[in-house]
């Protein structure tokens, strides 16, 4: 068993001595990191950054208006469009959304739908909009114009803001940095979720922990440790530990997302988590997590983990197609991406 607090939010074992430290991660993180249903809007703060990236605008198609100061106007952006006609199989609708930060428009006009079942991934270069549209559809962003259907239903506001959209689809997020509360042990950043948000026992808590902990490959003695003595691929396992604990507490489903899970890791080490990513969602029928949505730059993700992919450009949505197509597609844009040709539609400064 992994040995936890006893004492509902009164004894976790750093909490005294590092109660600042968990208190600076909440601010920056919010509260849950792992299921949609309770992410409080400081969460939004932390995510109201545009992509990284240099990418070249290389005559960049203009926003529907803009400000004296280039930015676009959100009084004459497009109006609303009327809700879709439900789908059952569509569990989330991205559906003409714009967002600028400052003077810098990063969607023009994203959509796409992600079906019941799916793993999707959305590719593209740098700076062109997939973190923020992940952010965007997880509920911790408010697109400019536009809007995010949750199972046929379009959501208000931030996620925070319409907790009705969370009855209809849970959404478990897997940070970029993975986001692990270092002042935490490995076994209470996977229950955090459940020991601040839940009524549940400890020891029922204890045994989602190692049964998690065990999903991702991981053994119930690693648990003791904290979150600086792990590597790169053992932070993210813990990462994907944490998002899946607490699920399956109802009946709703889940979409997990995942923003460029395997950055920054070794070959074998991505190879492991995008297997991970896969098990996940074959074994997890019993936890409803019913699809996933990846952000990636990876070629080896793209091939192992997804089964459709959207290529994002220039803040807009220009190639989809099944992971085998982004091999033989003559699009002259993937085929660039895909070989890291100098010469093609991506031009960066």
């Amino acid at each position: 068993m992994v040995p936890c607090p006893t004492g509902r939010g009164a004894a976790w074992p750093c909490r005294a001595a590092h109660g600042p430290a968990v208190r600076a991660h909440r601010a920056s993180f919010g509260h849950t990191l792992a299921c949609g249903r309770r992410w409080r809007t400081d969460v939004a703060a932390q995510a109201q950054t545009p992509d990284a990236g240099n990418a070249s605008p290389d005559a960049p198609a203009a926003p529907p208006s803009t400000t004296a100061n280039g930015a676009a106007s959100t009084s004459t952006l497009p109006a609303p469009t009327p809700p879709p006609h439900p789908d059952p199989d569509v569990l989330i609708e991205v559906r003409n959304v714009h967002k600028s930060f400052g003077t810098k428009n990063i969607l023009r006009g994203c959509s796409f739908k992600v079906r019941r079942g799916e793993a999707v991934g959305i590719i593209g270069s740098s700076g062109t909009g997939k973190s923020t549209t992940l952010r965007i559809m997880a509920g911790l962003l408010n697109p400019d114009a536009g809007e995010v259907y949750i199972k046929g239903i379009p959501r208000k506001g931030l996620i925070a803001d319409d907790p009705e959209s969370t009855e209809r689809l849970h959404v478990g997020m897997v940070f970029q940095s993975a986001a692990l509360f270092d002042s935490l042990t490995v076994g209470e950043n996977v229950g955090f979720l459940l020991y601040e948000h839940t009524d549940m026992p400890h020891p029922e808590i204890e045994r989602r922990v190692e049964a998690a902990l065990g999903m991702v490959g991981i053994t119930a003695d690693v648990a003791q440790n904290y979150p600086a003595s792990l590597s790169g691929g053992m932070r993210k396992r813990v990462a994907l530990a944490r998002a899946v604990a607490a699920q399956g507490l109802d009946e709703q489903e889940t979409v997990l997302m995942y923003d460029e899970p395997t950055a920054g890791l070794d070959p074998v080490a991505s190879t492991v988590v995008e297997d991970l990513m896969r098990d996940l969602h074959k074994t997890s029928g019993a936890k409803g997590i019913s699809s996933y949505i990846v952000v990636t730059h990876q070629h080896s993700t793209i091939r192992r983990a997804c089964d459709r992919i959207i290529f994002l450009h220039r803040g807009r949505v220009v190639w989809e197609g099944s992971a085998a197509e982004f091999d033989t597609t003559d699009e002259p844009i993937v085929r660039q991406f895909a070989t890291g040709s100098l010469d093609g539609p991506i031009k960066y400064q």
